[in-house]
């Protein structure tokens, strides 16, 4: 028999945040291939399962205002209060335009 893997502190501290209805703040630093950028102000979420849906719609943010010419791979990492990392997403685009 397989011991289940116990979840960290840090995500037991989020479980319980959540199960209280409190809102916690997480920063969503970006790297967009070109430039990094880190978040200073953070967004407050009612659910750590919010955290990879926030994150997505950040790339697709990125890739709606600059799409690239060529591949890219663009990268958020979210942090918590504490600044412990929590969450890292990762979305590569190639994009080649055909010749006229």
């Amino acid at each position: 028999m397989t011991k289940e893997a116990e979840p960290t502190k840090s995500f037991r501290q989020l479980l319980a945040i959540e199960q209280q209805g409190a809102s916690a703040r997480y920063f969503f630093d970006v790297d967009d291939g070109e430039r990094s950028f880190q978040d200073d102000n953070g967004i407050d979420l009612y659910s750590v399962d919010q955290i990879p849906f926030e994150a997505y719609n950040i790339l697709r943010q990125i890739v709606h205002d600059r799409l690239p010419e060529g591949q890219r791979t663009m990268t958020v990492r979210v942090r918590d209060g504490s600044g412990k990392l929590v969450y890292a997403g990762t979305m590569t685009i190639d994009g080649q335009r055909s010749p006229p």
